[in-house]
């Protein structure tokens, strides 16, 4: 990656997916989170997963749990991230650099 991406979309709400996605925010990004779980931090205590939600939509990281990702697909410059919420049809697009 050579340039900061304007906006990304992170699947899962891992450790690793958390600290990649405040980075990206705190560098300038707009960012989502996509969780299939009701929270994020599925193996730690519950507190934790509430706790970390709360300081990351504080930084303006968009975080939606309960959001099963059925696709990922190009979408011009970006991509298109689809599934089912709610027994809904969810789509959210996002551009390249």
């Amino acid at each position: 990656m050579r340039e900061l991406p304007r906006s990304l979309v992170i699947v899962g709400g891992g450790y690793i997916a958390l600290e990649l996605g405040q980075m990206f925010r705190r560098f300038g990004a707009q960012v989502t989170i996509l969780e299939r779980g009701p929270r994020l931090l599925q193996g730690f205590e519950p507190e934790a997963g509430l706790a970390i939600t709360e300081i990351l939509r504080d930084e303006g990281v968009r975080v939606e749990t309960g959001t099963p990702v059925r696709r990922v697909q190009r979408d011009g410059e970006g991509v298109l991230v689809s599934g089912d919420r709610e027994g809904r049809r969810y789509g959210l697009r996002r551009s390249g650099c």
